[in-house]
């Protein structure tokens, strides 16, 4: 729009609005419209899962690379274990029912496999909460910023799982809906530990204080979260192993092609820490405001 005399004012429709932009180490630039946290609003739980798919898709070369990183150490120690004969393999049942839960193989190393996949999910959720909080101060960041901050964060996933499975442990006790509750409260204790750089105490007491004032919402996102992840292993992951075990071939063979479609997990991971970034911004927007804070941040550069 340009004024002309007289007080007119005249609208051109090919006219684009300036783009503000943020530096960026790795690549330049980003522009503030494709930020998908910008503007930040309040949001229901079904708007919150969008958000965290377009988080993903935002940022999806750096946090499947990231959890590159994480996960196929994991999985090729599984394989190599299971593989020398160190884990009993089995065809094909034992290892799609694991992989229902967690995990792409199945040995007498399970345990130490999902532990280990565990650390790395809670070390993407650090990560994706430090991205978050990058993104809303109008900032982003590299990969090797990502690789840097797993690496000196790492201790604090460490100490997080076993305090989140205390917190999940006495909540199993309420009968019925034990595990929602627990899971609930301590879902997005990695993503609050790394937007707000606290330890795994202070991670852990932000995400129970933040649930238990928005319970509600936090439960049901906590749920569909799990929901949604299993339905996307089950689908790409049980279906063709259960058809390649039906097959002679040989044990070497089956377990490999098993660890292969066990690849999932590079999308499924990064996922999960999303969909706990957006809960963490859906609690904070419910609890604190954080919508109207940052809205009113905006506001007063913008007069500036």
């Amino acid at each position: 729009m340009r004024a002309t005399g007289g007080g007119e004012a005249v609208a051109r429709g090919d006219a684009r609005a300036a783009t503000r932009s943020v530096e960026d180490s790795s690549a330049g630039t980003v522009a503030i419209e494709d930020n998908p946290l910008v503007p930040l609003r309040r949001v229901g739980v079904g708007a919150a899962l969008d958000l965290s798919f377009d988080l993903l898709r935002f940022r999806l070369r750096r946090l499947v690379g990231l959890a590159a990183c994480l996960i196929l150490p994991v999985q090729l120690l599984d394989l190599a274990l299971r593989l020398t004969g160190s884990g009993a393999a089995s065809g094909g049942g034992g290892a799609v029912g694991s992989s229902l839960l967690f995990v792409g193989g199945s040995s007498d190393w399970v345990l130490l496999t999902i532990v280990l996949q565990s650390v790395g999910l809670s070390i993407l959720g650090i990560c994706v909460g430090h991205l978050v909080a990058q993104l809303l101060a109008g900032r982003d960041t590299s990969f090797q910023d990502l690789c840097r901050l797993a690496f000196t964060r790492s201790w604090v996933a460490l100490v997080i799982l076993p305090l989140a499975l205390l917190v999940r442990l006495v909540c199993a006790f309420i009968p019925i809906v034990g595990f929602l509750i627990g899971d609930a409260l301590v879902f997005v204790a990695s993503v609050a530990a790394g937007a707000e750089h606290l330890g795994p105490i202070g991670g852990l007491r932000r995400s129970i204080n933040l649930s238990r004032a928005a319970f509600g919402p936090a439960m049901v996102l906590a749920f569909a979260s799990v929901l949604l992840t299993q339905i996307v292993r089950i689908s790409l992951y049980a279906g063709p192993t259960v058809l390649v075990s039906t097959f002679v071939a040989p044990e070497g063979l089956l377990i490999a092609i098993e660890q292969l479609a066990a690849l999932i997990q590079l999308v499924v991971q990064p996922l999960t820490a999303c969909i706990a970034a957006s809960g963490y911004l859906l609690l904070r927007t419910r609890v604190e405001g954080l919508d109207l804070d940052h809205r009113t941040a905006g506001l007063v550069d913008a007069t500036r």
